[in-house]
């Protein structure tokens, strides 16, 4: 991708009919078929904002402050360490891999019996959790919701592609989806594309 900085001076050539009497042409609207497409493109980013902000990003809102709101909790049971007893809480990250890595061992290969209890203990309260975001999950419907997000994107950003592919046969046109283009995008353009333009309205062969 390249800035469109290039396109004021090439567009601007015209003027100097001697020096480059083949690009000088006669303004005229943009193609019909160029303009449906821009259209199409607008419509598709429409849709593409008032479901993103008007729809998923309110429910992922509501989500994640349900999901932060669960309560954490520690275990009944004890383990002494370092002559203290000790609790297992699901808000320590380093408790809840101990919890897990405890699943997957040996009975009796852990630090003490009570440990032991102490993890398993953990790893309910884990799975309760775990339990209670699933239903907010699908109270909320936000993996659905962004994979529609994600989709109308895609469709978005295939109209624009459309758009700036489109085989301009003159100069209005150029202008036209350089133009759409640059505002969508920041000022970039594909500097490849926009020299087959070009080419084309001088008469050139275009591959």
């Amino acid at each position: 991708m390249r800035s469109l900085a290039i396109l004021p001076a090439m567009i601007a050539m015209p003027a100097v009919a001697s020096a480059a009497p083949m690009l000088v042409c006669t303004s005229t609207a943009p193609s019909a078929e160029l303009v449906a497409l821009i259209d199409a493109y607008h419509h598709a980013s429409a849709a593409s904002d008032r479901h993103h902000f008007e729809v998923y990003e309110p429910a992922h809102k509501a989500w994640k402050e349900a999901i932060e709101a669960i309560p954490h909790c520690k275990t009944v049971a004890t383990y002494t360490y370092l002559g203290e007893p000790q609790r297992m809480s699901t808000a320590n990250p380093s408790h809840v891999s101990a919890a897990k890595f405890a699943a997957s061992s040996k009975p009796g290969s852990l630090y003490s019996a009570e440990y032991e209890t102490a993890c398993a203990e953990l790893l309910k309260r884990m799975k309760q959790r775990d339990a209670k975001r699933a239903k907010i999950t699908a109270r909320y419907d936000v993996i659905a919701l962004a994979a529609e997000s994600d989709r109308l994107a895609e469709v978005r950003d295939h109209a624009i592609d459309a758009v700036e592919r489109f085989p301009a046969a003159t100069i209005s046109d150029v202008i036209a989806k350089a133009q759409m283009v640059a505002d969508e995008t920041d000022g970039t353009f594909n500097i490849d594309i926009l020299l087959a333009d070009l080419r084309r309205i001088a008469g050139e062969a275009v591959a």
